[in-house]
């Protein structure tokens, strides 16, 4: 199904990305050595130098919502417009009633989107604080625990969408002519 696509493409997506992220990290220091800086000497520096890298502490809060939130909401506009887009083919192409069953099938894909991201942000964010506290390896079983979660959930509704497809999209108010769909 439609949904079960979406959410298998997010995961691989994922799976791809984060074992990049990971080995380009430098197991003896982090992304600075790919940056072209040297260790510092003196602690006055880097401590400059943190706070250069680190935006948040220092920044004003328009500075950073502008330059953090402005991204996200973008990326929620495309979204928001990739799926009116969708609608626009969906009923050129079939009709009414093609239209219905998409919207009925629309709160499924809500909840793999919920799932996907529930193990995402939260994985991520638990990587970014062992990886802030040096602790590499926990980092990793982090993401690992976090893409295992995911592809474990992501079958798990995939078999539960199978079996309860029919009475899940009824309770979602599908019709019989929209079942057809």
């Amino acid at each position: 199904s439609e949904p079960c696509r979406r959410y298998f493409f997010g995961i691989l997506t994922g799976v791809f990305l984060l074992p990049i992220i990971i080995l380009s990290e430098n197991r003896t220091g982090g992304f600075s050595k790919h940056m072209g800086s040297t260790p510092l000497k003196n602690n006055r520096r880097k401590v400059m130098d943190e706070q250069q890298k680190n935006p948040l502490g220092t920044e004003p809060i328009g500075t950073l919502l502008a330059r953090f939130a402005i991204p996200s909401i973008i990326a929620m506009l495309v979204s928001s417009l990739y799926n009116i887009v969708d609608q626009i083919f969906i009923g050129q192409g079939v009709g009414l009633l093609g239209n219905a069953a998409t919207n009925i099938a629309f709160p499924v894909s809500i909840i793999c989107t919920a799932i996907s991201l529930l193990c995402g942000i939260g994985g991520a964010a638990n990587f970014n604080l062992s990886m802030g506290r040096k602790q590499r390896e926990k980092a990793v079983k982090f993401a690992g625990g976090a893409i295992g979660m995911m592809l474990t959930l992501g079958v798990v509704l995939c078999i539960l969408a199978e079996i309860f497809l029919e009475p899940m999209v009824r309770a979602f108010g599908a019709t019989d002519q929209i079942l057809e769909y």
